[in-house]
């Protein structure tokens, strides 16, 4: 009797966090426009964005039982977001509900994606995290500015400060607002990069302990096992990490809008 055996070789559970240049696209006259090379990264998150708006599409033109769930499911996120907003901005006006409601499902999409197996997660490399916190710190600034102009200082001043401490209280105040942008990006980054990491290495281990048969067949169902409680975890800390970029980005608005 012949005996066969099946090789397969499992990768590294990092090597699902790699960025990986697309040379389809390589041209020697185009790389002197691109600043970013278009890479797996990039790929990815474009392809969340266009079935993001795709599903919004679907959902305003299609009405079936499906799809009425999942309006009714993404309504209570709108509500949610605009009670939300009502709280911290303290006005009833809803010119920056559309931009955090879909930042937040933008977010969502992104976490959520990244626990598919094979996937990449968007949201678990520093240079998305940090690029999107940096956009909304200048766009706040600018709003910032545009509102108080040389009152905009009084943000970097508490109220009863000694003239004596003033030069180092804003300078205080100024290191702690600019690293706003990193505690932002690294605060998204770190928790899904880890949550993640966690996932694929126990999958990598309990498939290398499935495919080599004999005891470690029954041995991988506790690794399994614990897979499956963590996908619900991460799932709720997707959810979570999504809901807190947000809610820190609405509270670093209204500092600008009203001065503390």
């Amino acid at each position: 009797m012949t005996a066969f055996k099946i090789l397969i070789i499992v990768p590294s559970p990092l090597d699902l966090f790699e960025l990986i240049k697309f040379n389809f696209l390589a041209c020697p006259y185009l790389d002197l426009f691109l600043i970013f090379k278009f890479s797996n990264l990039i790929f990815t998150l474009i392809l969340f964005i266009f079935i993001l708006f795709f599903f919004f599409f679907i959902l305003r033109t299609i009405n079936n039982l499906v799809i009425s769930k999942l309006s009714i499911f993404f309504n209570l996120i709108f509500n949610l977001l605009k009670n939300i907003i009502r709280e911290i901005l303290s006005t009833e006006k809803n010119i920056h509900l559309p931009l955090f409601f879909f930042l937040f499902i933008l977010l969502l999409f992104c976490n959520l994606g990244g626990i598919l197996p094979y996937s990449l997660s968007v949201t678990s490399h520093f240079s998305i995290t940090f690029t999107l916190a940096f956009i909304f710190f200048i766009g706040f600034n600018i709003i910032g500015l545009s509102l108080h102009t040389e009152n905009f200082i009084c943000l970097f001043l508490p109220r009863g400060t000694p003239i004596i401490i003033v030069p180092f209280i804003i300078l205080i105040e100024i290191i702690s607002y600019i690293t706003r942008i990193f505690s932002l990006a690294i605060r998204l980054f770190a928790n899904i990069i880890s949550g993640h990491t966690l996932l694929k290495i126990l999958g990598t281990f309990a498939w290398a302990m499935l495919i080599n048969g004999s005891i470690w067949i029954f041995l991988s169902i506790f690794p399994f096992f614990i897979i499956f409680l963590i996908v619900g975890l991460e799932c709720a800390i997707a959810a979570l990490q999504a809901y807190v970029f947000t809610i820190l980005l609405l509270i670093y608005l209204k500092d600008v809008l009203y001065l503390h």
